[in-house]
């Protein structure tokens, strides 16, 4: 069994009492601007997230469900041209 909810752990506390009630798998993102992430950051990240006996399952692209320009990639549905194509290439290169 799985269980979800809305809202990432914030803080050490969440992540021990997540590990307390059971959870196993995570979804959260490193602290910061998704644009700094790279394999080291992420890689701390993933440990950080493994030395509570948590497994991170995901991270959250950018995308979220709420209005466009309000996105952490605003210009991939909204904006012109290159700096739409320069957001996709930023994502693209967090999924390798």
């Amino acid at each position: 069994m799985y269980i979800g909810t809305q809202d990432a752990p914030k803080n050490d506390s969440d992540l021990k009492l997540l590990s307390q009630l059971g959870i196993g798998h995570i979804c959260a993102d490193p602290v910061g601007s998704w644009t700094k992430w790279d394999l080291e950051s992420l890689t701390v990240f993933r440990e950080k997230i493994e030395s509570f006996g948590l497994t991170l399952d995901m991270i959250a692209l950018p995308l979220e469900s709420r209005a466009a320009r309000l996105n952490g990639a605003p210009h991939v549905f909204l904006g012109p041209s290159v700096e739409r194509d320069q957001e996709i290439e930023l994502i693209f290169h967090l999924t390798k």
